[in-house]
């Protein structure tokens, strides 16, 4: 869906205090993340992935997977699968949002609204998942969710364009790119993991307002 302001019919754009369009482009978007939720029910229900509705209550097609989880050495058992560490995090729609992590039309507003607002810990932690990062460099999962919700915490939550979830955008964005044919081969684990952790921490404490504010 284009919210570029489509959605509104341009003479009442035109008469609309900037308040009032940012309001409604605001409501366009939550629109457009329902009905992709909506979509995303339909496919896991039809598919016996999904286990807890939108309001959290358990499903009876649970599926095969076990519920109860060891908790020693979660960087080798869980190759494989998701980590529990991430399952215990995010729902189950959550996770059908991370699996389309690798697309460039990919929406972290609704993965920010069905993580509760941390969509940039539950995106970075699968994506090293992803990649292999986790098992490369043998790192401890929570040692590594820790690392990303402190960065997480840089960010500041009032600015309305640099915060934590521009951030997950640009890290998702990065991700994609270096998966690219022409430029993952040429990529070592080492590099590809300095090229996350910068589009993580980017614009970390940024303030929300530029240099030349700042100076004068």
């Amino acid at each position: 869906m284009d919210l570029s302001g489509e959605g509104v019919p341009g003479d009442a754009q035109s008469c609309l205090p900037a308040s009032k369009k940012s309001e409604v482009m605001k409501c366009l978007r939550l629109l457009e993340e329902d009905r992709l939720l909506a979509t995303l029910l339909h496919e896991n229900k039809r598919n016996g992935q999904l286990r807890y509705d939108v309001g959290g209550n358990k499903l009876t097609n649970t599926g095969s997977r076990k519920s109860k989880r060891s908790h020693g050495h979660l960087y080798t058992r869980l190759l494989h699968l998701y980590p529990g560490i991430l399952d215990d995090m995010c729902p189950d729609l959550a996770l059908s949002i991370l699996n389309r992590v690798d697309q460039w039309q990919f929406n972290a507003f609704l993965l920010d609204r069905l993580t509760g607002g941390h969509c940039l810990p539950s995106i970075c932690l699968h994506i090293f998942y992803k990649t292999g990062l986790m098992s490369h460099f043998k790192m401890d999962p929570t040692d590594v969710l820790s690392f990303f919700r402190l960065l997480e915490r840089g960010y500041h939550s009032g600015n309305p364009y640099h915060n934590a979830l521009h951030a997950s955008d640009v890290t998702q964005a990065m991700y994609v790119y270096c998966q690219q044919s022409c430029i993952l081969p040429h990529l070592s684990p080492l590099e590809l993991f300095a090229a996350l952790v910068a589009a993580v921490s980017h614009d970390l404490d940024h303030p929300g307002v530029n240099e030349k504010f700042l100076v004068s």
